[in-house]
């Protein structure tokens, strides 16, 4: 008899999971407002090179469009940038968490947490991120990294999961990028996790401009 009281809240879940994903793959494409190429190669003292995927890892991220470079300040220190935006999204097609693709490719994270970064151009003057401290043999970097989706800065995959279901339904749109940044830190952690947010700032106002 208990059994048969859970049935119908099952079957209700079920149905609002269906009607969830049914909503998604109606959701229309929602279009940059500029293309991710006009993000300048200079940004401030940062001078980029841009950097491509292979036609397997580019088809296996699935983003409609993408940037991928390598910045260096004027003491020749690296920064690596990526955004990848997704017009529209669906089953099988979502923005996931580059943290399984460092564990994948040999990085240990050392530790993962969530931290607010000063942006003077952002809602409020900060955003917040993702840090991550990797290891691999003799090498460390720090990354930050974040879902900015529908005008939001979302930490948490599960949130942005959330968000992303709500908006197909209220907004009627699913768009959304990755963006993550990251720079060595064998000589120190503290000095890389200044040079990425003095980066973040540079990179944050043209970044909007491009996104809808």
């Amino acid at each position: 008899m208990k059994r048969s009281l859970h049935f119908p809240g099952a079957v209700i879940l079920l149905l609002i999971a269906l009607g969830c994903l049914q909503a998604m793959d109606r959701a229309g494409q929602t279009p940059l407002v500029r293309p991710l190429d006009d993000i300048p190669l200079r940004l401030g003292a940062w001078s980029g090179i841009s950097m491509t995927f292979d036609a397997g890892t580019l088809e296996n991220a699935g983003v409609d469009q993408y940037i991928m470079r390598a910045y260096a300040d004027d003491d020749c220190l690296p920064v690596s940038v990526y955004i990848g935006f997704y017009s529209r999204q669906g089953v099988g097609r979502t923005i996931h968490s580059p943290r399984r693709c460092y564990t994948g490719s040999g990085w240990e994270v050392a530790s993962c947490e969530r931290r607010l970064i000063p942006l003077v151009r952002a809602p409020g003057g900060e955003i917040p991120v993702n840090r991550l401290l990797l290891r691999k043999d003799d090498r460390m970097q720090v990354v930050y990294y974040w879902f900015q989706s529908r005008g939001k800065a979302i930490t948490s995959e599960y949130r942005e999961k959330l968000h992303l279901v709500l908006d197909t339904i209220v907004l009627g749109r699913n768009d959304g990028a990755l963006v993550r940044i990251s720079t060595d830190a064998a000589l120190s952690v503290s000095e890389a996790e200044e040079r990425l947010q003095a980066f973040a700032g540079c990179l944050y106002p043209h970044m909007m401009q491009c996104l809808p």
